[in-house]
């Protein structure tokens, strides 16, 4: 008991080395968006209203509050946005479920009644899942602490749903610990909606090792209650989740559909497990934006092939359910751990975050497959230089995860097509030149803004950086950049990046960076004709350019009787609005606001 308990600390510790040297890295991409410009996680203490807040800051679905509840503590105890703070959080998170996966791994080997398993082999493979390098960019990822949250109540979950049924199959009560599994799956759905793939984990323990035993045999009724559970949740995702997130009206933002998006995966998930168990610095890319989708299924022909692949590893599974169930298990638990995030629904096609739990998966199937051949006495040597050269691995992507600049050329360098890996590395020199147009750094800025602004597919982002650039420099603005962040809007479709660029300059010309408020106007204009989803408060925004910078009454107007019409089912909004703006003196506007209310009040109801 004692050398487990060291070894498990060896194990900690060891991961808390690997991955030291990245803590000193900043805030990336998703995480700005989520985290940074997001005020409702910004808690300057904790109080029943900020965690209030922080857990009702994402409108859809559930809105992730356990892993909104966490940033905002992390903020309360920083006392602002350091990353480090909220990459050592994450790092915890990351070590509790290194012991985790041990405590359920321990036990799935336990149940491997065919195969006899060595003392340190939950050791050991736990240690390969915590230390492999594809797990980097998911632990110092910040925002992805939502996918590691509900791992984390996913891996309780498990622990729990086997101790409940291993001793039911005992004799014993075990309707507790299933109790207990049950609350935890809550707890994982509410952390990130990808936990809904839990019920299939628990499924194909269920089938592959427990094979639904009881105290006296097989039970009928347990295989009948997970038959139910499982067409429930076909009934649920066909009848709402597919309608909900895989409408055609989602993929308005993409440039694939959802039948396009599921044959890219063809080609995706193959790349998952050549990362899994060949994980090259070469390999790991982190921006996968200039990935292409499938247009069919030979268009590449690397999709049929693909698809093949898969279909050979779902067959093979089976024929090994019997004589090799933990290495069936791994084979269906990495399909299951995709099952959602590779479907039919509006997500980009590619996430090294993803494989945050479904690499468990491969390491089993691969652990169980190479541990039946006859290596002799090289096993335990090929192992160790197996975890050394994993360990090696991570230890030298989290050294460039600890340096943004560091980090930004590396990616720029192995991502030449990538427009978020160029307007990364051209953002760093941004900041290195302190907007001095005579620092070397400025010049970088500048030409690496254009050559992300240039590449296939690029968003209006590398604009916007040239604009922000210029201006804060004090140098002249090419109107080109306006110019093509109006085609840009116009012409393509306009995503979550489109959205970004153009709050981005609307928020820094509020903040006091003079911009051009007529071009500012037609993008923002232009914006919310593209996407007449997006909230009343960005109308208001509008309003407040024609009203304020450009004494334009039409326009203003015009803009006004679009926040009536996109806060028609909040009229608490206009009238806070219609006060704020008569106690700034604009009574005459508040007025027609209420007015422009009042009337598509009467036409809804005349309709």
């Amino acid at each position: 008991m004692l050398r487990a308990v060291a070894a498990l600390l060896v194990l900690l510790l060891g991961l808390t080395l690997l991955y030291l040297p990245g803590l000193s890295g900043g805030f990336l991409f998703d995480d700005y968006p989520n985290i940074v410009f997001k005020e409702q996680v910004h808690a300057a203490s904790l109080s029943p209203e900020t965690l209030r807040r922080a857990a009702g800051s994402y409108r859809d679905g559930l809105g992730r509050p356990l892993s909104t509840v966490s940033f905002a503590m992390d903020h309360a105890a920083a006392g602002g946005l350091e990353p480090a703070r909220f990459k050592r959080t994450n790092l915890a998170i990351h070590l509790v479920n290194a012991l985790l996966v041990f405590l359920l791994v321990r036990r799935l080997l336990r149940l491997d009644t065919g195969r006899r398993w060595g003392p340190w082999a939950a050791l050991l493979l736990a240690a390969a899942w915590a230390a492999h390098p594809l797990q980097v960019s998911t632990v110092l990822y910040v925002v992805q602490r939502m996918e590691m949250l509900a791992a984390l109540f996913m891996l309780l979950a498990l622990v729990a749903y086997l101790r409940g049924r291993q001793d039911q199959i005992a004799g014993r009560r075990g309707w507790p610990w299933l109790g207990v599994a049950a609350c935890w799956s809550g707890l994982a759905v509410l952390a990130k909606e990808s936990a809904v793939v839990l019920p299939l984990l628990l499924f194909a323990v269920e089938a592959l090792l427990l094979r639904f035993r009881s105290a006296g045999g097989v039970s009928a009724a347990l295989r009948g209650a997970w038959l139910a559970v499982l067409a429930a949740g076909f009934v649920v995702f066909a009848f709402w989740l597919l309608p909900r997130f895989g409408a055609a009206e989602g993929f308005a933002i993409r440039d694939y559909d959802g039948y396009q998006r599921v044959l890219t995966q063809m080609r995706v998930l193959p790349g998952y497990l050549l990362w899994s168990v060949l994980p090259l610095p070469g390999f790991l890319d982190f921006y996968y934006d200039a990935y292409p989708a499938s247009r069919g299924w030979f268009s590449p022909a690397t999709t049929a092939l693909g698809a093949l692949l898969l279909a050979g590893l779902l067959a093979l599974a089976w024929r090994l359910r019997q004589r090799a169930p933990l290495a069936a298990l791994g084979i269906v638990w990495f399909f299951a751990c995709h099952a959602l995030t590779s479907n039919w629904v509006n997500l980009e096609l590619v996430f090294e975050h993803r494989n945050y739990l479904s690499l468990l998966g491969v390491l089993l199937a691969a652990a169980d497959l190479l541990r039946r051949l006859p290596w002799g006495k090289l096993r335990p040597v090929l192992v160790g230089v197996a975890l050394a050269a994993l360990a090696a691995a991570t230890l030298l992507r989290t050294a460039t995860w600890g340096d943004p600049t560091l980090l930004a050329l590396d990616l720029a360098e192995r991502n030449p097509t990538s427009p978020r890996a160029a307007t990364d590395l051209a953002e760093q020199y941004m900041h290195a030149s302190g907007y001095d147009p005579e620092h070397r750094a400025y010049g970088l800025a500048r030409a690496e803004f254009q050559r992300a602004a240039d590449l296939p597919g690029a968003s209006p982002l590398p604009e916007q950086g040239l604009i922000l650039l210029a201006t804060a420099a004090g140098q002249p603005v090419d109107p080109a950049w306006w110019a093509a962040i109006e085609d840009k809007l116009a012409h393509r479709r306009v995503g979550p990046q489109e959205v970004v660029a153009v709050t981005g300059l609307l928020q820094r010309h509020q903040e006091g960076l003079t911009l051009d408020a007529e071009a500012l106007y037609r993008v923002l204009a232009l914006l919310l004709v593209r996407r007449p989803d997006l909230p009343a408060h960005m109308a208001m925004a509008l309003a407040d350019l024609a009203m304020k910078d450009l004494d334009d009454p039409e326009r203003t107007r015009a803009a006004l009787r679009e926040v009536a019409r996109r806060s028609a089912g909040d009229p608490a909004y206009v009238r806070q609005v219609a006060g704020v703006l008569a106690a700034d003196g604009h009574a005459e506007e508040a007025a027609w606001l209420l007015q422009a209310a009042e009337r598509l009040a009467a036409d809804a109801d005349g309709s």
